[in-house]
């Protein structure tokens, strides 16, 4: 089911992706969550909703969840890639914001989870708005 205060990030093709940035709207789409993971074959425990949420609310890291939706009429998701940003001040190259994983240097695998049916689209989709939010956050002097 769609987040309540989704925010689409991009659109490719039909595919719409949304940006999920707090524990509520995790919440809201857990049911749709577990359905993604148990249809995905390379899911693993460590891309469970459990382990994902309690994870995401005892972090004091930013996080969000990229979530695809097959098209903007759609209430539920195709894919979910959560991810970890922050910005760090580099001694010779000024501030750099980054783009990780969600479970990076803490889970033993990492990655997204993906309906196999949409999974050649939706991996694209993914991609181009991991990158849109990169060049977004780098953009917006608010984050740094």
């Amino acid at each position: 089911m769609v987040a309540n205060a989704r925010r689409t990030i991009c659109k490719i093709d039909n595919l719409q992706v949304d940006i999920l940035e707090s524990l509520g709207e995790l919440h809201a789409v857990r049911d749709n969550w577990e359905r993604v993971y148990n249809a995905d074959p390379e899911s693993q425990c460590f891309l469970t909703w459990n382990w994902i949420y309690n994870w995401l609310a005892s972090t004091s890291q930013r996080w969000l969840i990229l979530a695809v939706r097959p098209d903007e009429t759609s209430q539920d998701y195709v894919a979910f890639f959560p991810l970890r940003s922050s910005t760090e001040l580099g001694i010779d190259s000024g501030f750099r914001h980054s783009l990780r994983m969600a479970g990076s240097y803490y889970a033993g695998y990492t990655g997204f989870i993906c309906d196999p049916a949409a999974e050649a689209s939706a991996v694209a989709a993914l991609g181009l708005a991991a990158r849109e939010k990169a060049e977004l956050a780098v953009s917006d002097k608010a984050e740094l």
